[in-house]
């Protein structure tokens, strides 16, 4: 089974995230040629293949986070291109929970931005390992190795992270190394992307996810982690439990699915889109969550009503003896029924402020 690496492009505004990703789509010949008739001179509008919406078009930048994916060998790319400007963060943390591998993009000729560090950090605070940093529109700065290694020590100090020089325009060490950086004989982004090993989810508790119900009692969902198997026992995160009657994939009839993976299932009792299966000895316990606030607007922490989100999950939820923001905290949190988790899960959500409907910020909900 080919492995599903999913990535998103982060960084500051203009630092060519979108026309980075289009260049990977044109060098790897993943458009079609009635799309790049239209595009006129190809070269020069390569941001326009991920940027869907017609004001994003206009405006010439990215509002809302697009997906776009392909194959290659062995694996499934699935890459969200969200945008860099402020206003728009909450188009960036919404991509954030759902990754694996984040690539941190920099504007060679302007240099580090708050909100190069800003995206950097939120993807740290998530434990997201498989990290790039790509240096990007070397062609502004005559492709220095000096300007390059300036930039990785100031934003890399210690070495953590991956680090590429890149100029997406020219498409110099996207998929092809390219003329111009001779000095430079590291991976492409392309060959760091297929080196990624992700970690073995078949063999850890069963995480999935029910993403649509259909009228004849069929939950189509997506299996994250662990194994299913007909006739196995499960629990849902509100505390129900259930039974798995019958497994489909690819419409056919199965006895048993390992992650990951979608999938199709009848339950002996009713599922509900955003409903979480887990292992039967998933229990209640006292529920901790990390969090880290990162809206800048006027609302104070706990002023409006909160929602946990979580894929189509969705939670109202209280802070319970936290006043603090601009920090990572643990808290204690209310929520209108008992949560029920895996024991060493790490539930990723995202923060929505009810009122607003902007996200907020990110957390970790984990079993003590």
């Amino acid at each position: 089974m080919k492995k599903i690496l999913r990535l998103t492009t982060a960084g500051s505004v203009d630092d060519g995230k979108s026309t980075l990703i289009g260049r990977l789509f044109l060098d790897e010949r993943l458009i079609k040629t009635d799309i790049l008739e239209a595009l006129g001179d190809v070269e020069q509008n390569l941001a326009e293949l991920t940027d869907g919406l017609r004001e994003e078009r206009e405006k010439k930048i990215t509002i809302d986070v697009a997906f776009r994916y392909f194959e290659k060998n062995e694996t499934k790319f699935i890459i969200a291109d969200s945008p860099g400007h402020q206003e728009f963060l909450r188009s960036y943390l919404s991509a954030l929970t759902q990754v694996d591998a984040v690539l941190i993009l920099i504007d060679a000729a302007v240099g580090i931005s708050e909100q190069t560090l800003r995206h950097l950090n939120l993807a740290t605070f998530l434990g997201i390992q498989h990290i790039c940093i790509v240096v990007n529109k070397m062609d502004l700065v005559k492709y220095s190795h000096d300007r390059f290694r300036a930039l990785v020590n100031q934003i890399d100090p210690t070495g953590v992270w991956s680090h590429t020089p890149a100029s997406a325009l020219h498409g110099d060490n996207v998929t092809h190394p390219g003329p111009h950086m001779p000095w430079y004989n590291g991976p492409t982004l392309m060959q760091w992307l297929e080196s990624i090993k992700l970690e073995e989810v078949s063999n850890k508790n069963i995480h999935s996810d029910v993403q649509l119900n259909l009228p004849d009692g069929t939950s189509l969902a997506f299996l994250n982690s662990g194994e299913l198997q007909c006739g196995e026992r499960f629990s849902c995160l509100d505390g129900r439990k259930g039974v798995i009657n019958n497994l489909f994939r690819f419409g056919k009839k199965v006895e048993k699915i390992s992650a990951p993976g979608s999938f199709s299932l009848i339950a002996s009792i009713p599922l509900f889109r955003g409903d979480i299966l887990l292992d039967e000895q998933a229990s209640e316990g006292q529920v901790i969550f990390k969090l880290k606030w990162c809206y800048t607007g006027n609302s104070k922490l706990g002023e409006n009503q909160l929602i946990l989100k979580h894929h189509t999950l969705e939670i109202p939820f209280k802070i319970i003896g936290l006043t603090l923001e601009n920090d990572i905290h643990e808290c204690a949190i209310e929520t209108p029924y008992s949560l029920f988790l895996n024991q060493d899960m790490n539930l990723k959500v995202s923060i929505i402020d009810d009122q607003t409907k902007q996200t907020v910020g990110l957390g970790f909900l984990s079993k003590r």
